[in-house]
């Protein structure tokens, strides 16, 4: 999925992606960007799996299973 950088207003940046805007703080983005840039956003598996096996040990250290 592409997001382009609409425009800034104070401390969010607009962000557009298809007939869609969104608000993003300024400081969630990297530093340099500018009204125009792309964003690429994908869904990182091997980092999504990581972290749903580490969320279920938690919850069986917490409850004992």
């Amino acid at each position: 999925m592409k997001w382009v950088i609409d425009r800034f207003e104070g401390d969010y940046a607009v962000v557009g992606c298809g007939d869609m805007y969104f608000n993003i703080p300024r400081s969630a983005l990297p530093s340099g960007i500018l009204e125009g840039d792309i964003l690429c956003i994908a869904v990182n598996d091997a980092d999504t799996y990581t972290k749903t096996v580490q969320g279920k040990d938690r919850l069986n250290n917490l409850f004992g299973e």
